[in-house]
């Protein structure tokens, strides 16, 4: 019998809530429309990654194996993390309540979504986008790290196209 690693992120999800209705209460920035509700979180190379979407953005999000932290690196700094779509550069944070962890920034502000159905529904299909190893290339030189928002809405308005 293997023990299959959970990825909890209630902590995760009230801390923004407490962000939302402290920090945040009352900036214009805010859609009505929109609660904090991550999508998609899962273990994956130990680590919990998903989707965090609050009232003002919407960030994929790394939390690390309990005790790591990130420790490596500063507040602020950017670092390359390795998924099954590819290298992306994201960047560390540091939440009282969470602790380190590495996010980038997909929306921001949220008032392109009507609703939160609406809000969800894009982040699973970006959830699904980057959790898809891309396909195996003939010799071509590993692509440098690029923030996600870049290279999704790339690779999202290059399949519209047909390309």
């Amino acid at each position: 019998m293997t023990i299959q690693k959970v990825c909890l992120i209630e902590g995760l999800e009230s801390v923004f809530r407490t962000i939302e209705v402290g920090r945040m209460a009352g900036l214009p920035i805010l859609n009505p429309a929109l609660h904090v509700e991550g999508v998609g979180f899962h273990v994956w190379n130990d680590h919990c990654v998903g989707i965090l979407i609050t009232s003002w953005f919407m960030k994929f999000m790394v939390l690390p194996p309990e005790g790591d932290g990130f420790h490596d690196a500063e507040p602020g700094s950017r670092v390359t993390f390795e998924l099954p779509a590819g290298p992306y550069e994201m960047t560390l944070g540091e939440e009282e309540g969470i602790g380190r962890f590495l996010s980038e920034s997909l929306f921001s502000p949220m008032n392109a979504f009507a609703s939160q159905e609406q809000a969800v529904a894009k982040a699973e299909a970006i959830m699904a986008r980057l959790m898809t190893p891309r396909p195996a290339e003939t010799k071509a030189p590993e692509p440098e790290p690029q923030p996600i928002r870049r290279a999704l809405l790339r690779g999202l308005f290059s399949a519209g196209r047909g390309e």
